[in-house]
């Protein structure tokens, strides 16, 4: 998702919202504007999934040449043969997605 399709997502949701669970959202923001950046993280610049994006994430970890894209393509394929009886995401943000619980 780009930064516009998720301040939009975030908008609706928001709209959402009681007065009370507003001012709990807006106290989130505040902790996380104020909140310092863990050193060696750095937010991925890389398209979502990519090798690049991987490596942010998780450090510099060393490869022979083209042995991370095989492995990303064995990823893919794992995603293609899932065990009976679990639904496969419909596409891929939905498995990121988070949803609260309801109260």
């Amino acid at each position: 998702m780009q930064v516009l399709e998720l301040k939009q997502a975030a908008i609706e949701r928001l709209d959402k919202l009681s007065p009370l669970k507003l001012i709990q959202v807006l106290d989130f923001m505040d902790f996380l504007l104020q909140r310092p950046a863990v050193p060696g993280v750095q937010e991925p610049t890389a398209p979502h999934g990519s090798p690049e994006d991987l490596l942010a994430i998780a450090g510099i970890w060393e490869f022979e040449p083209g042995e991370l894209e095989a492995i990303l393509q064995d990823i893919e394929r794992s995603r293609l043969i899932e065990p009976s009886g679990v639904q496969p995401a419909k596409h891929r943000e939905s498995a990121y997605s988070y949803s609260p619980p309801e109260l």
